[in-house]
């Protein structure tokens, strides 16, 4: 406001051809924009701190309901959270905090026209009005294809991030020029989808600046040819305000942009944002129990279970790929709805959540999650007690030690893995444990002492395996099962 009060007011005082010391205007000038220097890092370190907190909560929100249990159909759907988790943040910053400065830088000027030239401020709004409402109209169309072209590039998003993941598989085949011609060619489905869009936004964005060129030029045709009473210092003085009202105007175009963006992605994440309320049931006291099932199922899966677990038993699940084995195991664990019975004791699981509170089971699914961090760290994630855990990995546990682990510290081998991955679920002092592929990747030799370990939990423990090699095995009892026809 100052500054532009400085530069209306000076080149008023310029162009009325006066004996005005220009001097002191200048300064005042000069000192308002070294100001708005020194403070615009201030703002722009606070734009970014709340935008990304607002990130934060979203991030948290989203993963609490996934936790909770809202479904989602795969890795599209997670990809796409994240995606649209990092719109909100540009439209929080873009389109929040950027828009209320620049409406804030907008208003001073608009009260120095209205002090300055009050019937010409009126007669602009008069004209602006209905072009803005026009405006309006435009956006709302262009929100729709926005929608559309937004979610298409996210799953193109996707698509390309699964070809740079599994780069080594391209190079092994032999077909990196295949890769890259992929890539490519999602590339340019995606710049198609999203160029058109994000060029009618930029043009609603200029638009602003536009109208206010375009007001300036009639003012100045209005007082050339005298149809309306403009002096000179004054018509000088428009000028100077209108010309800084540039970059705000501009500013403003732009936060609408981002803001409706924002309110596209807030809308995508919203089933996630939703708390789910579990069922408010007492956790048992969990003992070595059987576990029995009667008709017990996905209800999307042709495969019904019927079986009688004994306390203490190894069992193996066995058939081809796509016959359900994984499934059961989703299923005993809550993370799939099911149909059908099944008891733990004399505890009806089938209307229980997920989690140690909600049923006995510990999970070791075949890709073992490693998060950059310490043993202690990834072992307590997994929700495992670290001392007990590190006493069953044994000499491997004390190579281990505080290294950090995974991305930027120590990588471990398929072995390594498939240890830690065990230890962690066997630590959690759950009487049920269930365990995905757990030799897939291991050497014969690495193999061998798995299963004597797993063996070895035999009485102790409930082991469910899922396996391709049952030949490795010594089960007290075979589930098996074949592709559903």
């Amino acid at each position: 406001g100052a500054l532009a009060w400085a530069a209306a007011s000076l080149l008023a005082a310029l162009a009325s051809g006066k004996a005005t010391d220009p001097v002191p205007l200048a300064g005042v000038g000069a000192v308002a924009a070294l100001v708005k220097v020194a403070l615009s890092g201030w703002v722009v370190q606070t734009e970014v701190s709340l935008s990304r907190r607002l990130g934060d909560e979203l991030r948290d929100q989203a993963l609490g309901g996934l936790l909770a249990g809202h479904p989602r159909q795969g890795g599209d759907d997670v990809f796409r959270l994240l995606t649209s988790t990092r719109e909100i943040e540009q439209a929080a910053l873009v389109g929040g905090l950027g828009g209320a400065r620049a409406l804030a830088s907008l208003l001073p000027l608009l009260a120095l026209l209205s002090s300055q030239t009050p019937p010409l401020l009126l007669a602009s709004l008069a004209l602006w009005l209905p072009l803005a409402f026009l405006l309006a109209r435009v956006r709302r169309a262009l929100l729709r294809d926005e929608r559309s072209a937004l979610d298409l590039a996210s799953s193109l998003e996707h698509q390309t991030d699964l070809l740079f993941r599994h780069v080594d598989l391209w190079r092994v085949a032999g077909s990196g020029q295949r890769a890259r011609a992929w890539v490519r060619h999602l590339g340019r489905l995606a710049r198609r989808s999203l160029a058109s869009v994000r060029a009618r936004r930029a043009l609603l964005s200029a638009s602003n600046e536009a109208f206010a060129a375009l007001a300036l030029l009639l003012a100045v045709l209005a007082s050339s040819r005298s149809w309306i009473s403009l002096p000179t210092p004054q018509l000088a003085s428009l000028a100077g305000v209108v010309l800084l009202a540039y970059r705000p105007l501009r500013d403003w175009g732009d936060a609408r942009n981002a803001w409706r963006s924002g309110q596209i992605a807030l809308v995508q994440i919203e089933p996630w944002l939703a708390p789910i309320s579990p069922p408010d049931l007492a956790r048992p006291c969990w003992s070595l129990e059987p576990l029995e099932a009667r008709d017990f199922g996905a209800p999307w899966h042709a495969i019904r279970w019927n079986f009688r677990l004994a306390p203490g038993s190894l069992v193996l699940v066995v058939g081809p790929n796509g016959s359900g084995k994984s499934t059961l195991l989703r299923a005993l664990l809550g993370l799939e709805p099911a149909e059908g019975s099944l008891r733990w004791g004399e505890v009806e699981l089938g209307e229980r959540g997920v989690g140690p509170e909600q049923r006995p089971a510990a999970w070791a699914p075949q890709q073992a999650a490693l998060l950059s961090g310490s043993l202690e760290e990834n072992l307590a994630l997994g929700g495992a007690s670290v001392p007990e855990a590190r006493a069953w990995l044994g000499e491997l546990g004390e190579q281990l030690g505080d290294e950090a682990l995974g991305e930027g510290g120590r990588g471990l081998s398929g072995g390594e893995r498939a240890w830690v991955n065990l230890a962690r679920a066997w630590a959690t002092g759950l009487p049920l444990l269930l365990l995905d592929e757990p030799t897939a990747s291991l050497d014969t030799e690495a193999e061998r002492r798995l299963v004597e370990a797993v063996e070895g939990l035999r009485g102790q423990r409930t082991v469910v395996v899922v396996t391709h090699r049952p030949e490795l095995w010594r089960p007290d009892q075979v589930l098996a099962t074949e592709r559903p026809r």
